[in-house]
């Protein structure tokens, strides 16, 4: 019955594949006199990952990632290079890839749902507000249209960083 829930505890066989790959390409740089010491490293990574992806991917951990990425790396002093109208900064790139996965979580697993919280309304207003200024005051606008579209992201990442329901 807990299989039929998702509830099952055996691993899948994608993280178990990984693990004997792992091990062979680990066998086959011992016997090819590859670097070992440069192997080793990456493929532990990857057998870590393999093995810890549920606590991995929790919404808690991915948040408290958020968290310590916002404020352990210095933003402004490092960027990913890229072509955007704002500089693509490493806790930028992370509330991307997981707000990406929250989406896909919410169109592929039904057990994951929005929920309403006591602060929707205030930010409903205030996005609403938000574009108002900007449908109004279009001309104004123009001349610093990159700036309000970084303050527009930024103001949009400060909405979406809570943990949704699961």
């Amino acid at each position: 019955m807990k299989l039929i829930l998702g509830e099952s505890r055996e691993g899948p066989i994608a993280s178990s594949a990984i693990l004997v790959a792992s091990m062979l390409l680990l066998g086959f740089a011992v016997f090819a006199d590859a670097s070992v010491p440069k192997v080793a490293p990456v493929l532990a990574l990857v057998v870590f990952c393999a093995t810890a992806y549920r606590w991995l991917l929790s919404w808690r951990s991915l948040v408290a990632t958020i968290l310590l990425v916002i404020l352990f790396i210095p933003m402004k002093r490092y960027t990913m290079p890229a072509s955007l109208p704002f500089n693509l900064e490493p806790y930028r790139l992370l509330v991307f890839l997981v707000g990406l996965g929250w989406v896909t979580s919410l169109l592929i697993d039904p057990r994951v749902r929005l929920r309403r919280s006591v602060v929707d309304a205030p930010f409903a207003a205030f996005a609403i507000a938000i574009w108002l200024s900007l449908v109004i005051n279009r001309h104004r606008v123009a001349g610093v249209q990159s700036e309000v579209i970084k303050k527009l992201l930024f103001f949009w990442e400060l909405h979406h960083a809570h943990v949704p329901d699961h």
